[in-house]
Protein backbone atom coordinates (compact mmCIF):
# COMPACT_ATOMS: atom_id res chain seq x y z
CA UNK A 1 0.00 0.00 0.00
CA UNK A 2 1.34 3.50 -0.82
CA UNK A 3 2.42 5.41 2.30
CA UNK A 4 0.03 8.23 1.43
CA UNK A 5 -2.91 5.86 1.93
CA UNK A 6 -1.98 4.62 5.41
CA UNK A 7 -4.31 7.01 7.24
CA UNK A 8 -7.17 6.61 4.79
CA UNK A 9 -6.89 3.48 2.59
CA UNK A 10 -10.14 4.25 0.73
CA UNK A 11 -9.07 7.73 -0.35
CA UNK A 12 -9.41 8.50 -4.06
CA UNK A 13 -6.00 8.00 -5.73
CA UNK A 14 -6.55 10.85 -8.16
CA UNK A 15 -6.93 13.28 -5.26
CA UNK A 16 -3.38 12.53 -4.10
CA UNK A 17 -1.86 12.28 -7.59
CA UNK A 18 -1.46 8.51 -7.47
CA UNK A 19 -3.92 7.56 -10.19
CA UNK A 20 -1.05 6.06 -12.22
CA UNK A 21 0.55 4.31 -9.24
CA UNK A 22 2.12 0.98 -10.17
CA UNK A 23 3.90 -1.63 -8.08
CA UNK A 24 6.92 -3.05 -9.89
CA UNK A 25 7.31 -6.82 -9.87
CA UNK A 26 11.06 -6.33 -9.38
CA UNK A 27 12.65 -3.44 -7.50
CA UNK A 28 16.24 -3.81 -8.73
CA UNK A 29 18.02 -1.83 -6.03
CA UNK A 30 16.35 -3.59 -3.10
CA UNK A 31 16.13 -7.05 -4.64
CA UNK A 32 19.77 -7.07 -5.78
CA UNK A 33 21.27 -5.67 -2.58
CA UNK A 34 19.26 -7.96 -0.31
CA UNK A 35 19.90 -11.07 -2.40
CA UNK A 36 23.62 -10.28 -2.50
CA UNK A 37 23.53 -9.86 1.29
CA UNK A 38 21.88 -13.28 1.59
CA UNK A 39 24.48 -14.88 -0.71
CA UNK A 40 27.38 -13.33 1.21
CA UNK A 41 25.89 -14.52 4.49
CA UNK A 42 25.16 -18.07 3.36
CA UNK A 43 27.90 -18.97 0.87
CA UNK A 44 30.89 -19.43 3.24
CA UNK A 45 29.13 -22.15 5.22
CA UNK A 46 28.66 -24.24 2.06
CA UNK A 47 32.29 -24.15 0.91
CA UNK A 48 34.08 -27.31 2.04
CA UNK A 49 37.64 -26.24 1.25
CA UNK A 50 38.82 -24.28 4.31
CA UNK A 51 41.24 -22.09 2.33
CA UNK A 52 38.50 -21.12 -0.12
CA UNK A 53 36.11 -20.45 2.75
CA UNK A 54 38.71 -18.23 4.43
CA UNK A 55 39.26 -16.30 1.18
CA UNK A 56 35.55 -15.67 0.81
CA UNK A 57 35.16 -14.53 4.42
CA UNK A 58 38.22 -12.26 4.23
CA UNK A 59 37.00 -10.65 0.99
CA UNK A 60 33.57 -10.00 2.48
CA UNK A 61 35.13 -8.57 5.65
CA UNK A 62 37.42 -6.26 3.68
CA UNK A 63 34.65 -4.92 1.43
CA UNK A 64 31.69 -4.45 3.76
CA UNK A 65 32.68 -5.90 7.14
CA UNK A 66 33.55 -2.60 8.76
CA UNK A 67 30.60 -0.59 7.46
CA UNK A 68 27.87 0.22 9.94
CA UNK A 69 25.45 1.26 7.22
CA UNK A 70 25.57 -0.89 4.10
CA UNK A 71 24.01 0.57 0.96
CA UNK A 72 23.04 -1.18 -2.26
CA UNK A 73 26.23 0.24 -3.79
CA UNK A 74 28.33 -1.43 -1.09
CA UNK A 75 26.80 -4.84 -1.74
CA UNK A 76 27.26 -4.47 -5.49
CA UNK A 77 30.94 -3.61 -5.00
CA UNK A 78 31.34 -6.53 -2.60
CA UNK A 79 30.00 -9.13 -5.05
CA UNK A 80 32.22 -7.77 -7.85
CA UNK A 81 35.28 -7.88 -5.59
CA UNK A 82 34.41 -11.42 -4.51
CA UNK A 83 34.05 -12.54 -8.12
CA UNK A 84 37.47 -11.11 -8.93
CA UNK A 85 39.18 -12.70 -5.91
CA UNK A 86 37.74 -16.17 -6.53
CA UNK A 87 38.66 -16.48 -10.21
CA UNK A 88 40.79 -19.55 -10.86
CA UNK A 89 40.71 -20.54 -7.19
CA UNK A 90 37.35 -21.97 -6.16
CA UNK A 91 35.06 -24.63 -7.60
CA UNK A 92 33.61 -23.62 -10.98
CA UNK A 93 30.02 -23.74 -9.70
CA UNK A 94 30.81 -21.44 -6.79
CA UNK A 95 32.51 -19.06 -9.21
CA UNK A 96 29.55 -19.22 -11.60
CA UNK A 97 27.11 -18.55 -8.73
CA UNK A 98 28.91 -15.30 -7.94
CA UNK A 99 29.54 -14.38 -11.59
CA UNK A 100 25.90 -14.73 -12.59
CA UNK A 101 24.90 -12.38 -9.78
CA UNK A 102 27.49 -9.86 -10.99
CA UNK A 103 25.97 -10.14 -14.47
CA UNK A 104 22.42 -9.72 -13.15
CA UNK A 105 23.21 -6.58 -11.18
CA UNK A 106 25.10 -5.09 -14.13
CA UNK A 107 22.16 -5.62 -16.50
CA UNK A 108 19.64 -4.22 -14.03
CA UNK A 109 21.67 -1.06 -13.50
CA UNK A 110 22.02 -0.32 -17.23
CA UNK A 111 20.21 2.65 -18.72
CA UNK A 112 17.38 2.43 -21.20
CA UNK A 113 19.80 2.72 -24.13
CA UNK A 114 21.06 -0.77 -23.22
CA UNK A 115 17.59 -2.34 -23.09
CA UNK A 116 17.58 -4.32 -26.31
CA UNK A 117 16.70 -7.97 -27.11
CA UNK A 118 20.23 -9.32 -26.65
CA UNK A 119 20.48 -8.00 -23.07
CA UNK A 120 16.94 -9.09 -22.22
CA UNK A 121 17.84 -12.63 -23.36
CA UNK A 122 21.13 -12.38 -21.45
CA UNK A 123 19.23 -11.53 -18.26
CA UNK A 124 16.83 -14.43 -18.83
CA UNK A 125 19.80 -16.80 -19.16
CA UNK A 126 21.72 -15.35 -16.19
CA UNK A 127 18.78 -15.44 -13.79
CA UNK A 128 17.83 -18.97 -14.90
CA UNK A 129 21.39 -20.24 -14.43
CA UNK A 130 21.77 -18.38 -11.13
CA UNK A 131 18.61 -20.05 -9.77
CA UNK A 132 19.97 -23.48 -10.73
CA UNK A 133 23.35 -22.74 -9.13
CA UNK A 134 21.70 -21.61 -5.88
CA UNK A 135 20.00 -24.98 -5.67
CA UNK A 136 23.16 -26.92 -6.60
CA UNK A 137 25.66 -25.01 -4.44
CA UNK A 138 23.48 -24.05 -1.48
CA UNK A 139 20.55 -26.41 -1.80
CA UNK A 140 17.65 -26.22 0.61
CA UNK A 141 19.60 -26.90 3.78
CA UNK A 142 20.29 -23.27 4.53
CA UNK A 143 22.68 -22.81 7.46
CA UNK A 144 22.87 -19.11 8.36
CA UNK A 145 19.43 -17.96 7.22
CA UNK A 146 16.11 -19.72 6.80
CA UNK A 147 15.17 -21.42 3.55
CA UNK A 148 12.16 -19.15 3.30
CA UNK A 149 14.24 -16.02 3.66
CA UNK A 150 16.91 -17.05 1.18
CA UNK A 151 14.49 -18.27 -1.49
CA UNK A 152 11.92 -15.60 -0.67
CA UNK A 153 10.96 -12.30 -2.24
CA UNK A 154 14.37 -11.08 -3.40
CA UNK A 155 15.37 -14.38 -5.02
CA UNK A 156 11.94 -14.76 -6.61
CA UNK A 157 11.79 -11.20 -7.95
CA UNK A 158 15.20 -11.49 -9.60
CA UNK A 159 14.82 -14.97 -11.07
CA UNK A 160 11.14 -14.89 -12.06
CA UNK A 161 10.26 -11.27 -12.77
CA UNK A 162 13.35 -9.19 -13.57
CA UNK A 163 13.84 -10.39 -17.19
CA UNK A 164 10.18 -9.86 -18.02
CA UNK A 165 10.23 -6.39 -16.51
CA UNK A 166 13.36 -5.49 -18.48
CA UNK A 167 11.34 -5.93 -21.67
CA UNK A 168 9.21 -2.97 -20.58
CA UNK A 169 11.48 -0.71 -18.55
CA UNK A 170 15.17 -0.51 -17.69
CA UNK A 171 16.23 -1.30 -14.15
CA UNK A 172 17.96 2.07 -13.87
CA UNK A 173 14.70 3.97 -14.33
CA UNK A 174 13.14 1.86 -11.58
CA UNK A 175 15.96 2.53 -9.12
CA UNK A 176 15.59 5.32 -6.60
CA UNK A 177 19.10 5.09 -5.16
CA UNK A 178 19.91 8.78 -5.39
CA UNK A 179 16.49 9.78 -4.04
CA UNK A 180 16.72 7.37 -1.13
CA UNK A 181 20.00 8.82 0.07
CA UNK A 182 18.04 11.68 1.64
CA UNK A 183 16.57 9.15 4.09
CA UNK A 184 20.05 8.56 5.50
CA UNK A 185 20.23 12.28 6.27
CA UNK A 186 16.79 12.25 7.89
CA UNK A 187 17.72 9.13 9.88
CA UNK A 188 20.92 10.78 11.07
CA UNK A 189 19.06 13.94 12.14
CA UNK A 190 16.36 12.05 14.01
CA UNK A 191 18.79 9.71 15.79
CA UNK A 192 20.98 12.58 16.99
CA UNK A 193 18.29 15.07 17.97
CA UNK A 194 15.29 12.98 18.95
CA UNK A 195 14.27 11.37 22.23
CA UNK A 196 12.50 8.62 20.28
CA UNK A 197 8.98 10.04 20.53
CA UNK A 198 7.21 10.32 17.13
CA UNK A 199 5.92 13.83 17.86
CA UNK A 200 9.45 14.98 18.71
CA UNK A 201 10.88 13.45 15.49
CA UNK A 202 8.25 15.17 13.33
CA UNK A 203 8.82 18.44 15.18
CA UNK A 204 12.57 18.32 14.52
CA UNK A 205 12.08 17.65 10.82
CA UNK A 206 10.05 20.80 10.34
CA UNK A 207 12.00 23.18 12.55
Amino acid sequence: MPALLFENPTKDLKAINLEDYEILVCKPMHDISNHIANILTELPSHVVNLEHKKLIEETIALTIGGKETKRAFDYRCAIIALSSQLKGVVDTKVQALVDTLVDIQELLYEGDDQRFPRNVLRLHNSTWYHAILCREVLGFKINELTTRKFYGTYFHDLTAHAPLQLRLVSGKTANAEEEERMFNTVKSITSSTSNGRPDHIIGNLFV
